[in-house]
């Protein structure tokens, strides 16, 4: 009769969803893994990885490993059930992106990127869209006040791409425009934009423009700018051009990278990783 009771008991806790010893909250999160990398990505820049469903996001790890919890806490708020969108992404690769299935907030027996311990059964490879550096053209790369200087931005494309980019019409004149100041070290970057005044005293701004390559060109884009138009510290920068890629974003990205408008840039441009090379900037030398 001990025999029955024990097998009873023993059957009772294994076919209960939740061990009646503990609560859900003690055990372990899921946790999605795997592995995600890219094309000519020699400076190692991380990938942003984001769970859309869950608006969970984290970066790859050196080597391309990535570990993300599906909850951020230790509540059991997260009961979700359903497909979670995974995406990869750097701001000048394809995106690219994988699934998983989660039942109550833990995985399901039925999968199908992922196993149904979280492991991501094969892993990304981010195709390149664009590549590039950008050119200070100009000495040793140092401004004085009084300057009027040149910069490049060279890139090859890779695939079809449509970019968006500040640009300037003046006259016979136009030139691209859009740049960002990021200080080696301490400091909050500095955005910069055309703008000017014409003889009629009404101020000239620079526009949005959308641009459309085809693969396998090679793209020069050319900025002028005017020393005293900045508000430069007297340190080291590295430069970057500013443009965006025309990805069909999935809804919330943008929100998730902390980009809300395209007319808001700060701190939150650099949570887009990119492999466009920047220039340096020396420290500033005034007169």
């Amino acid at each position: 009769m001990n025999y029955l009771l024990l097998g009873f008991y023993l059957s009772f806790i294994f076919s209960c969803t939740s061990n009646p010893f503990w609560q859900d909250g003690e055990r372990d999160f899921p946790t999605i893994r795997g592995t995600a990398t890219a094309e000519q990505n020699e400076l190692n820049i991380p990938i942003f990885v984001w769970i859309r469903e869950l608006n969970i996001f984290a970066y790859t790890e050196e080597g391309g490993q990535f570990s993300i919890p599906t909850r951020t806490s230790g509540s059991n708020e997260n009961t979700f059930s359903g497909i979670c969108n995974v995406y990869f992404f750097i701001h000048n690769y394809q995106i690219d992106s994988a699934s998983f299935n989660l039942a109550d907030g833990y995985f399901s027996e039925i999968q199908g990127d992922f196993t149904s311990k979280g492991e991501m059964i094969k892993s990304i490879h981010l195709k390149n869209l664009i590549d590039g550096r950008l050119d200070l053209s100009f000495g040793v790369n140092q401004l004085l006040t009084e300057d009027s200087v040149r910069l490049t931005f060279t890139f090859q494309t890779k695939s079809d791409v449509q970019i968006q980019a500040y640009k300037y019409f003046f006259g016979q004149y136009e030139n691209h425009s859009g740049i960002i100041f990021k200080p080696i070290g301490p400091g909050e970057p500095i955005f910069h934009r055309y703008s000017t005044i014409n003889s009629s005293g009404s101020t000239i701004n620079d526009q949005m423009i959308t641009f459309n390559y085809f693969s396998g060109q090679e793209v020069n884009w050319e900025y002028l700018i005017h020393t005293n138009s900045l508000e430069l510290s007297d340190v080291s920068y590295e430069v970057y051009p500013v443009f965006f890629i025309g990805h069909d974003y999935p809804q919330g990205m943008m929100n998730a990278l902390g980009l809300d408008s395209l007319q808001n840039i700060s701190d939150n441009y650099f949570r887009m990783p990119s492999t466009i090379e920047p220039d340096l900037l020396l420290r500033i030398q005034n007169n």
